[in-house]
């Protein structure tokens, strides 16, 4: 197994502990994008009926279209990079403010 692949499955395996309130995933890597790995994070949710994590995807693009390919991954919200600490931080309490947000 590749040392990516060892990072995303141990993201993975974190985000599993559901001791985080927002999972950060990149759009664009290699092996298994930030797309990818909020599928598999909503399926997780779905099958062991869990709450709803709040992920927030940070792409290099911010063209017409990208925020659609987010959405339809299951990401919640989408910044483009580079994302000041300023941008990070109202996004991040946009969300964890949310009273319907189930967080775990």
């Amino acid at each position: 197994m590749s040392a990516l692949l060892r990072t995303l499955k141990k993201g993975l395996d974190i985000w599993e502990t559901g001791d985080y309130a927002a999972v950060l995933v990149d759009g664009q890597i290699p092996v298994m994008d930030g797309y990818e790995m909020t599928r598999l994070i909503r399926t997780a949710e779905q099958n062991q009926n869990i709450g709803r994590s709040i992920v927030i995807g940070v792409t290099a693009n911010a063209l017409k279209g990208d925020a659609e390919l987010c959405f339809d991954a299951g990401i919640d919200d989408y910044l483009p990079k580079p994302v000041s600490l300023e941008t990070l931080d109202t996004t991040l309490e946009k969300w964890l403010k949310k009273p319907h947000q189930t967080l775990m």
